[in-house]
C-alpha cells in the first residue's frame, strides 16, 4: 500500500508539473493505468484497519488525475495508460456471472484477448470453414508468417465491475463518494469514464492494454489517431519508445543481482524438506 501510495502521489504530481511544458502536438504516454485502481478501491472499502479515507494526501492524489484529465480534455490532446501487464478479470467475471454454469478457460481477460487475436486461431477456423479471406494466400492461410501481424480490438468502455461493484463507475469520481465530498472536474462526470483497446504482438506473445478517457475516445478523429500512434511505435519498435527509459532504470543490472547474491552468501536460510527431494534451489 505505502508503495503504491508514493507512486500515485509521485506520478501525478509530476505530470502536472509537466502539463504546462507539453507542445500543442504532444502525444502523452503513461507508464500504466490513467488511474490510480488501488487508491480507488482503498478508499471505497469499508475496513477499520485501512483507515485511507481520512488522510488528506489520499484525497489529493485523486484529485491530481481528475486535474490532469482536465488538462488534456480542454486541449484535446491525445493521453493514453500504456498497461504492459494488464491483470483485469472483470469481462470473465461479467460472463460467468451472466451465465450459469458456463465454464470459461480463462482466468484474466487478457488471456481471453490472446485467444481471440491469435491468428492461428483464424486460420483454423479458416481450414474448418473452407472459406478464403481476400487478405489471405491459399487455402485460406495468411500471406507471410503469422508474427508479422499485430491484432487488436475496437475500442470498449470498462466494464463497471471494479471490486465487485463497490465502485459507482471507473474514474476517481466514483471513489469520492463515499467521504460524500465530490472531487473539482471541469466536464460531464461521464467523459473520466475508462475507456480501452486490447493488442496482440505475435512475435513476442504478449497482450498490451491501452487505457484513455472517454471523453478523448469519443471524438472520432482522436480515437483514430491515438490506435494509429500505438500501432505505428509497436509495428516499428515492438513496443512505445517513450516507455523504454522507465524500463531501463528499473532493470535490475548484472552487476547489481551478483552484490545481492553475496550479501546473502553467508547467511544461513531456513530449510524444509523440499530442499531434500528437490535439491537446492536457486
Amino acid at each position: 500500500m505505502v508503495h503504491s501510495f508514493a507512486m500515485y502521489l509521485a506520478e501525478s504530481e509530476h505530470i502536472l508539473f509537466m502539463t504546462d511544458r507539453l507542445e500543442p502536438e504532444s502525444f502523452f504516454i503513461m507508464d500504466g493505468p490513467v488511474y490510480p485502481k488501488q487508491l480507488m478501491y482503498w478508499m471505497v472499502l469499508d475496513d477499520e484497519d485501512v483507515r485511507i479515507r481520512q488522510n488528506n494526501d489520499a484525497r489529493k492524489i485523486l484529485q491530481n488525475y481528475i486535474d490532469i484529465m482536465d488538462h488534456f480534455l480542454k486541449n484535446r490532446q491525445p493521453v493514453i495508460g500504456f498497461v504492459k501487464n494488464p491483470t483485469d478479470v472483470q469481462i470473465m467475471e461479467s460472463v460467468r456471472k451472466k451465465r450459469e454454469a458456463f465454464d470459461l478457460p480463462w482466468m484474466l481477460d487478457s488471456q481471453f484477448f490472446r485467444n481471440l487475436l491469435s491468428l492461428e486461431k483464424v486460420d483454423n477456423a479458416s481450414e474448418h470453414s473452407g472459406k478464403n479471406s481476400k487478405n489471405n494466400g491459399k487455402n485460406g492461410k495468411h500471406n507471410g508468417s503469422r508474427s508479422d501481424y499485430i491484432t487488436y480490438t475496437n475500442w470498449f468502455l470498462q466494464p463497471n465491475r471494479f471490486y465487485e461493484k463497490l465502485l459507482n463507475g471507473t474514474s476517481p469520481l466514483a471513489a469520492a463518494d463515499p467521504i460524500q465530498k465530490e472531487l473539482r472536474h471541469n466536464f460531464p462526470p461521464e467523459d473520466y469514464a475508462l475507456c480501452f483497446f486490447m493488442l496482440y504482438v505475435p512475435y513476442k506473445d504478449v497482450v498490451f492494454k491501452v487505457e484513455a478517457p472517454y471523453g478523448l475516445v469519443k471524438d472520432d478523429s482522436l480515437r483514430m489517431q491515438i490506435t494509429k500512434k500505438v500501432l505505428f511505435d509497436l509495428s516499428l519498435y515492438g513496443f512505445p519508445l517513450t516507455l523504454t527509459k522507465a524500463d531501463h532504470l528499473a532493470k535490475i543490472r548484472k552487476v547489481e543481482r551478483e552484490e545481492i547474491d553475496k550479501f546473502f552468501e553467508n547467511m544461513s536460510p531456513d530449510t524444509t524438506y523440499n530442499e531434500t527431494r528437490w535439491g537446492k534451489i536457486e
